[in-house]
């Protein structure tokens, strides 16, 4: 009997469709981002923060921290993420990462003269590490980091954070609430309130 083989079928990466609007939300906002120190950037010019966090993904529930140094306007991140995907495996996350971003308050414009909240962009390359459950096994590999943040200017200062990550394996998204401590942006304002005209000042 003739046997006929088959050819063996190439595994193709397929992302899922968060993963295009993702990026298409972080790619312009990062290019974007430095018309924040055009609003009304009262903050430090250089500044450096840790925010632990913890959150939800598209797989199960993660949790992390991120080191920030600000040199403005050049932002520069490191982060670590763990990720639990339930009973399907686990994934871990390190990441550095380059953007952009700026003290400034988009609901009272300039008329609030010490600025308004953080609000910041950034992507870069990472380093995956995902273990599943069926079949049994570790994969590693490469992928894309991205974030979108904002973190309040009143104390506690809670980071809000939309998270995600590019890979061949396990790709994801999530939403993250953290806590930011440290030498803030906005520790030095660089101007003084001003004053309302007047007949008696």
């Amino acid at each position: 009997m003739r046997s006929i083989l088959l050819p063996a079928r190439r595994r193709s990466l397929r992302l899922p469709l968060w993963a295009f609007l993702f990026l298409g939300i972080l790619t312009p906002s990062i290019l974007g981002s430095s018309c924040l120190q055009a609003q009304v950037s009262a903050g430090a010019r250089s500044a450096i923060w840790a925010a632990p966090a913890v959150g939800l993904a598209a797989g199960g529930l993660l949790a992390g921290v991120d080191v920030s140094l600000y040199d403005a306007p050049r932002l520069y991140q490191l982060r670590f993420t763990a990720q639990s995907t339930g009973g399907s495996g686990d994934l871990t996350e390190i990441a550095v990462m380059y953007g952009s971003g700026g003290v400034t308050d988009f609901f009272n414009g300039a008329r609030q003269w010490d600025g308004g909240h953080w609000w910041s962009a950034a992507a870069g390359p990472a380093l995956v590490n995902a273990t599943h459950v069926s079949p049994m096994r570790d994969a590693t590999t490469l992928g894309i980091a991205g974030e979108l943040k904002m973190i309040s200017r009143r104390p506690p200062h809670v980071s809000l954070t939309l998270l995600g990550n590019l890979n061949s394996e396990t790709p994801f998204l999530g939403l993250s609430l953290g806590w930011a401590f440290g030498r803030m942006p906005w520790s030095q304002p660089s101007a003084p309130p001003r004053r309302r005209p007047g007949p008696f000042y």
